[in-house]
C-alpha cells in the first residue's frame, strides 16, 4: 500500500492506495489532533506527501512518520515539468504543489484544452493547453472564508442555527441571499476565468473541478464540466512517475 497524504491549509488528507485511488479509503485528519496517522492500520510500502502549509507542520508529519513506521516522506514539489505539463511560472517552484498537482491530475484523465478548479480554503484556478502548456492561474477567496467573514461582520444577518445550505439562484431570505452571493461569486470567478482563457487560446475547454465546493458549483454550470473529489490525488500519483523515473531507486 502506498499512503498519499495531502497537507491542505485546514487539514489534513491521507489515501491508502491499494491500487486504485478512485476507490482507496480517504481519511481527513485535523492539524489539532495529536496523531495524525492513528487512522492508517496498515504499514505503508511509500508515503508521498504535498504542502501547502508552513514548514514546521512538514516537520511534524516527518516525525510521526518516522515514529510509527521508521519511514521517510518522498515530498512532491513543483517542477519546470512534470507528467506532461509545462510550468509557466519564471521560478517554478513558486507555484502551489497543490495546483500542479491538480492540473497533472485532470491532464491524466483528459489531453484537451482544460480549466482546472480547486474549491477549497482557497480557491484556485488554471488554464492548461491540450499539449500540456500552463498559461497560468487565480487565486481567489474561498467560499468558506467568505462565509466566515460575513458571519464575523454581519452576524445579525444570520439565522439563529441556519447552517450552509445548497445554491440557490434567487434567495427569498437574507441569509440565503448571503448564502448565494457567496455561491455566485465563487461561480462568475470561474466563468469570467474561462472567458479569459478562451482570449488566451484556449478552445472550448473542459472544466475540472475539486474540492469540497465543486458539487454546488457544478450544480450551477451550465456547460460541460467534470467534478473530480480526489483529482489532487490523481496528480500526485502522475507526479509520483515522474519522480521516479527522474530519481530511480539505488540497486545494492
Amino acid at each position: 500500500m502506498k499512503l498519499y497524504i495531502d497537507m491542505g491549509n485546514s487539514c489534513l488528507k491521507l489515501l491508502l492506495d491499494d491500487g486504485d485511488i478512485s476507490t482507496a479509503t480517504l481519511l481527513t485528519q485535523s492539524y489539532e489532533d495529536a496523531d495524525w496517522l492513528s487512522g492508517v492500520t496498515t504499514v505503508p510500502r511509500q508515503i508521498i506527501a504535498l504542502h501547502v502549509t508552513d514548514e514546521q507542520l512538514a516537520k511534524q508529519l516527518e516525525q510521526q512518520c518516522r515514529r510509527h513506521w521508521a519511514m521517510d516522506i518522498t515530498w512532491l514539489r513543483s517542477t519546470a515539468s512534470a507528467a506532461g505539463l509545462h510550468n509557466a511560472y519564471s521560478v517554478p517552484e513558486h507555484l502551489g504543489v497543490d495546483r500542479w498537482a491538480a492540473m497533472a491530475g485532470a491532464f491524466s484523465l483528459s489531453r484537451q484544452d482544460l480549466v482546472v478548479a480547486d474549491f477549497g480554503t482557497a480557491t484556485t484556478i488554471d488554464a492548461v493547453t491540450a499539449s500540456g502548456q500552463h498559461l497560468g492561474g487565480w487565486i481567489v477567496p474561498g467560499a468558506a472564508g467568505m462565509r466566515s467573514l460575513q458571519q464575523q461582520r454581519l452576524p445579525h444577518l444570520y439565522r439563529p442555527g441556519a447552517q450552509p445550505g445548497k445554491p440557490v439562484k434567487l434567495a427569498v431570505s437574507t441569509t440565503d441571499a448571503l448564502e448565494a452571493g457567496i455561491w455566485q461569486t465563487q461561480l462568475a470567478a470561474l466563468q469570467r476565468f474561462v472567458s479569459v482563457s478562451i482570449e488566451a487560446g484556449l478552445d472550448q475547454p473542459l472544466c475540472v473541478l475539486t474540492g469540497g465546493f465543486a458539487g454546488g458549483i457544478a450544480d450551477l454550470w451550465e456547460l460541460p464540466v467534470r467534478v473530480e473529489p480526489r483529482l489532487v490525488f490523481f496528480g500526485m500519483q502522475q507526479l509520483l512517475y515522474e519522480h521516479m523515473r527522474q530519481n530511480p531507486p539505488k540497486v545494492r
